[in-house]
């Protein structure tokens, strides 16, 4: 049985090593900020734009390269 991500990484692969995760993205997010730090986040957002890098091979592409469905790899 071929295992694939099927939640916040559903469809994703690195198009490079194949790896399913972890990955590092650049992404944005809405935070309640304070001098002493962080209270909560209440947006985090990517979309296919969104720079992407294989923790595992270092790949460095945008999340639509890293689409399994698209010529990413399976």
């Amino acid at each position: 049985m071929t295992r694939a991500n099927i939640n916040c990484l559903a469809g994703m692969a690195c198009p490079h090593c194949g790896s399913l995760e972890p990955f590092e993205l650049a992404i944005t997010i809405v935070a309640t900020i304070f001098d002493n730090g962080v209270e909560d986040f209440n947006v985090l957002e990517w979309d296919r734009t969104t720079a992407c890098q294989c923790s595992t091979c270092g790949h460095l592409a945008t999340v639509a390269n890293f689409d399994a469905g698209k010529g990413g790899a399976p």
